[in-house]
Protein backbone atom coordinates (compact mmCIF):
# COMPACT_ATOMS: atom_id res chain seq x y z
CA UNK A 1 0.00 0.00 0.00
CA UNK A 2 1.48 3.21 -1.24
CA UNK A 3 1.24 6.65 1.03
CA UNK A 4 -0.94 9.33 -0.33
CA UNK A 5 0.03 11.70 -2.50
CA UNK A 6 0.74 15.11 -1.05
CA UNK A 7 -0.99 18.08 -1.61
CA UNK A 8 -0.81 19.32 -5.27
CA UNK A 9 -0.97 23.09 -4.05
CA UNK A 10 1.46 22.38 -1.24
CA UNK A 11 4.42 23.56 -2.88
CA UNK A 12 2.74 26.71 -4.29
CA UNK A 13 1.39 27.67 -0.83
CA UNK A 14 4.79 27.13 0.71
CA UNK A 15 6.33 29.72 -2.07
CA UNK A 16 3.90 31.85 -1.15
CA UNK A 17 3.79 32.11 2.44
CA UNK A 18 7.65 31.83 2.52
CA UNK A 19 7.94 35.18 4.68
CA UNK A 20 5.69 34.14 7.01
CA UNK A 21 8.27 30.83 7.93
CA UNK A 22 11.40 33.54 7.51
CA UNK A 23 9.99 36.21 9.88
CA UNK A 24 9.02 33.15 12.62
CA UNK A 25 12.59 32.32 12.29
CA UNK A 26 13.89 35.41 12.96
CA UNK A 27 11.71 36.10 15.90
CA UNK A 28 11.49 32.95 17.43
CA UNK A 29 15.38 31.25 16.58
CA UNK A 30 17.32 33.78 19.20
CA UNK A 31 21.15 34.59 18.21
CA UNK A 32 21.99 31.80 19.55
CA UNK A 33 20.87 29.46 16.96
CA UNK A 34 21.33 31.53 14.18
CA UNK A 35 25.48 31.72 15.44
CA UNK A 36 24.92 27.93 14.43
CA UNK A 37 22.26 27.92 11.75
CA UNK A 38 22.04 30.15 9.07
CA UNK A 39 18.54 31.69 8.46
CA UNK A 40 18.65 30.47 4.82
CA UNK A 41 19.54 26.95 6.23
CA UNK A 42 16.46 26.77 9.11
CA UNK A 43 13.99 28.00 6.25
CA UNK A 44 14.96 25.03 4.39
CA UNK A 45 14.90 22.66 7.11
CA UNK A 46 11.29 24.08 7.44
CA UNK A 47 10.36 23.92 3.88
CA UNK A 48 11.63 20.04 3.73
CA UNK A 49 10.10 19.30 7.10
CA UNK A 50 6.77 20.62 5.44
CA UNK A 51 7.06 18.70 2.23
CA UNK A 52 7.20 15.20 4.19
CA UNK A 53 4.54 16.16 6.13
CA UNK A 54 2.60 16.85 2.49
CA UNK A 55 0.64 13.58 2.33
CA UNK A 56 -1.19 14.20 5.32
CA UNK A 57 -1.67 17.45 4.63
CA UNK A 58 -5.75 18.91 4.08
CA UNK A 59 -6.66 22.17 2.55
CA UNK A 60 -8.96 23.84 5.60
CA UNK A 61 -8.46 27.24 4.93
CA UNK A 62 -5.93 29.82 4.56
CA UNK A 63 -6.00 30.13 8.67
CA UNK A 64 -5.46 26.74 9.27
CA UNK A 65 -2.71 25.93 6.70
CA UNK A 66 -0.87 29.16 8.29
CA UNK A 67 -1.33 27.48 11.91
CA UNK A 68 -0.05 24.18 10.57
CA UNK A 69 2.79 25.92 8.64
CA UNK A 70 4.16 28.12 11.88
CA UNK A 71 3.51 25.11 14.13
CA UNK A 72 5.83 23.00 12.04
CA UNK A 73 8.07 26.12 11.65
CA UNK A 74 8.57 26.54 15.60
CA UNK A 75 9.10 22.40 15.59
CA UNK A 76 11.64 22.59 13.59
CA UNK A 77 13.40 25.61 15.39
CA UNK A 78 12.60 23.53 18.45
CA UNK A 79 14.90 20.34 17.03
CA UNK A 80 17.31 22.63 15.86
CA UNK A 81 17.72 24.27 19.44
CA UNK A 82 17.65 20.64 21.38
CA UNK A 83 20.09 19.24 18.69
CA UNK A 84 22.43 22.18 19.06
CA UNK A 85 22.60 22.41 23.14
CA UNK A 86 22.95 18.73 22.99
CA UNK A 87 26.40 19.37 21.33
CA UNK A 88 27.43 22.04 23.45
CA UNK A 89 26.62 20.19 26.55
CA UNK A 90 29.37 17.55 26.18
CA UNK A 91 31.66 18.76 23.01
CA UNK A 92 34.76 17.46 25.26
CA UNK A 93 35.01 13.78 24.26
CA UNK A 94 34.76 15.02 20.29
CA UNK A 95 37.70 17.95 20.94
CA UNK A 96 39.77 14.90 22.67
CA UNK A 97 39.48 12.52 19.88
CA UNK A 98 39.88 15.28 17.12
CA UNK A 99 42.61 16.45 19.31
CA UNK A 100 44.50 13.27 18.79
CA UNK A 101 43.29 12.53 15.15
CA UNK A 102 43.97 16.14 13.77
CA UNK A 103 46.96 16.70 15.79
CA UNK A 104 46.86 19.64 18.35
CA UNK A 105 45.59 22.97 17.66
CA UNK A 106 41.68 22.25 19.27
CA UNK A 107 42.32 21.72 22.87
CA UNK A 108 45.53 23.67 23.54
CA UNK A 109 46.61 23.77 27.12
CA UNK A 110 46.82 27.20 27.14
CA UNK A 111 44.46 29.79 28.94
CA UNK A 112 43.37 33.13 28.45
CA UNK A 113 40.43 35.05 27.14
CA UNK A 114 41.44 34.40 23.11
CA UNK A 115 42.10 31.14 23.64
CA UNK A 116 38.44 30.25 25.44
CA UNK A 117 37.06 32.29 22.29
CA UNK A 118 39.20 30.00 20.01
CA UNK A 119 37.96 26.89 21.61
CA UNK A 120 34.81 28.02 21.44
CA UNK A 121 34.57 28.98 17.80
CA UNK A 122 36.42 25.28 17.45
CA UNK A 123 33.59 23.85 18.95
CA UNK A 124 31.07 25.11 17.03
CA UNK A 125 32.88 24.37 13.72
CA UNK A 126 33.72 20.54 15.10
CA UNK A 127 29.85 20.53 15.39
CA UNK A 128 28.99 21.66 12.03
CA UNK A 129 31.74 19.31 10.88
CA UNK A 130 29.51 16.34 12.86
CA UNK A 131 26.30 17.41 11.55
CA UNK A 132 27.85 17.34 7.98
CA UNK A 133 28.64 13.85 8.36
CA UNK A 134 25.85 10.90 7.19
CA UNK A 135 24.40 9.69 9.81
CA UNK A 136 26.39 6.37 10.13
CA UNK A 137 29.24 8.38 10.39
CA UNK A 138 28.22 10.78 12.65
CA UNK A 139 27.23 7.50 14.77
CA UNK A 140 30.46 5.86 14.49
CA UNK A 141 32.38 8.80 15.80
CA UNK A 142 30.38 9.97 18.31
CA UNK A 143 30.85 6.32 19.72
CA UNK A 144 34.56 6.54 19.20
CA UNK A 145 34.63 9.70 21.45
CA UNK A 146 32.78 8.29 24.00
CA UNK A 147 34.90 5.33 24.12
CA UNK A 148 33.48 2.46 22.98
CA UNK A 149 35.70 0.24 21.73
CA UNK A 150 35.83 -1.62 18.53
CA UNK A 151 34.17 -4.86 18.91
CA UNK A 152 31.11 -3.16 20.11
CA UNK A 153 31.26 -0.55 17.54
CA UNK A 154 31.61 -3.78 15.15
CA UNK A 155 28.66 -5.37 17.19
CA UNK A 156 26.07 -2.19 16.72
CA UNK A 157 27.10 -1.71 12.91
CA UNK A 158 26.69 -5.81 12.34
CA UNK A 159 30.14 -5.76 10.87
CA UNK A 160 33.44 -7.57 10.80
CA UNK A 161 36.20 -6.09 13.64
CA UNK A 162 38.10 -4.91 10.09
CA UNK A 163 35.24 -3.68 9.12
CA UNK A 164 33.80 -1.28 12.03
CA UNK A 165 37.45 0.01 11.76
CA UNK A 166 37.97 0.56 8.45
CA UNK A 167 34.49 2.25 9.03
CA UNK A 168 35.98 4.17 12.12
CA UNK A 169 39.01 5.28 9.78
CA UNK A 170 36.91 6.44 6.61
CA UNK A 171 34.00 8.43 9.41
CA UNK A 172 37.32 9.99 11.29
CA UNK A 173 38.89 10.81 7.70
CA UNK A 174 35.76 12.50 6.73
CA UNK A 175 35.30 14.50 9.68
CA UNK A 176 38.71 15.79 9.51
CA UNK A 177 38.12 17.03 6.18
CA UNK A 178 34.84 18.66 6.96
CA UNK A 179 36.19 20.37 9.66
CA UNK A 180 39.47 21.74 7.72
CA UNK A 181 36.56 23.47 5.07
CA UNK A 182 34.88 24.95 7.84
CA UNK A 183 37.56 26.35 9.21
CA UNK A 184 38.82 27.69 6.01
CA UNK A 185 35.30 29.06 5.27
CA UNK A 186 35.21 30.98 9.16
CA UNK A 187 39.29 32.27 8.81
CA UNK A 188 39.84 30.42 12.28
CA UNK A 189 42.82 29.10 13.29
CA UNK A 190 42.81 25.20 13.47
Amino acid sequence: MSEPAAHPALPELLRLHAGLVRSIIQSESGTLLLRFDSLDDLHQGVMQEAIAAGPAFEWRGQEAFLGWLATITRRHLSARRDYWFACKRNPGAVLRLTRTTFGGGIADQASGPSTFANRREQIVLITKAMAMLLPRDRDVVAWSSAGVDLDQIATWLGVTRDAAEKCRTRAMERLRKAFILLTRQSGTRA
